[in-house]
């Protein structure tokens, strides 16, 4: 997830979007981790 000490810029309705668009980054580190495996398996 955020730090703690992440600051989120704009209007509350822009601060719920980022939020609410976030991946949290475990996530996507994760994601990109098995995404490479497989390209890495087919060349």
């Amino acid at each position: 997830g955020f730090l703690d000490k992440y600051v989120f810029w704009g209007t509350v309705q822009n601060k719920h979007r980022q939020i609410g668009n976030a991946v949290p980054p475990p996530l996507a580190y994760a994601l990109g981790r098995k995404l490479k495996e497989v390209v890495d398996r087919r060349h």
